[in-house]
């Protein structure tokens, strides 16, 4: 189903809801990523692109979180608050907020996902974000 080769992808997914982040997990193998990799929170996703040996291609980020959510986490990346993943590909996925409600923060995105996520959706989006 994946366009191309993506097992030399690096993926942080950024879920707080475990059967979400197990879909995705799940979904990311199906496509045949390299390694896949998990944080329940932004704050937990900082700790994780700072200190992980991985170098992450892209993140997958939920928007509804607790201690950090999605838009803080966005914004501090993009600030640069770990500088080697300020231009990181990063999609967004969400269930609750529309497209056009996160893009409207001005946040530099690389797509979309609705939840639930489908594999030919999540494949779509990952080789777009890729370039691909």
């Amino acid at each position: 189903m994946a366009d191309t080769d993506l097992s030399g992808i690096n993926v942080l997914i950024v879920e707080d809801d475990s059967f979400s982040q197990t879909l995705m997990r799940a979904l990311l193998g199906k496509l045949g990523i390299g390694a896949i990799h998990a944080a329940d929170n932004g704050i937990a996703a900082l700790a994780r692109l700072e200190d992980s040996a991985a170098d992450f291609d892209l993140i997958i980020s939920d928007i509804e979180m607790p201690e950090m959510d999605g838009h803080a986490l966005i914004s501090k990346i993009r600030s640069g608050a770990v500088p080697k993943y300020k231009n990181v590909p990063i999609l967004v996925i969400s269930g609750k907020e529309a497209e056009d409600s996160i893009a409207s923060r001005g946040y530099e995105l690389s797509g979309f996902i609705a939840k639930p996520p489908t594999a030919e959706n999540l494949s779509t989006a990952l080789n777009a974000a890729l370039g691909n």
